[in-house]
């Protein structure tokens, strides 16, 4: 996912990724959308806890990257 954001808005190596997913919100218009699946990911990947995402995030989030990669031309 982080691959397909990269047209979005790149991320700083040092930045933290949760900052990151607040970047991504906001440049795409969401409100805490990518940011509870970062948290979901890093609890699951960093905290050993199994966080099973909000399908209709992913939706969401993923409907918002395609207009936003349309109305820009990055195919």
């Amino acid at each position: 996912m982080l691959w397909l954001l990269r047209v979005v808005i790149k991320r700083p190596p040092a930045q933290p990724l949760i900052d990151y997913a607040a970047d991504v919100d906001a440049r795409l218009g969401l409100t805490n959308v990518f940011t509870a699946l970062t948290i979901a990911y890093e609890a699951q990947e960093f905290g050993g806890r199994l966080m099973m995402p909000d399908v209709g995030k992913i939706d969401l989030l993923l409907g918002r990257l395609r207009v936003w990669v349309l109305r820009r031309g990055h195919i």
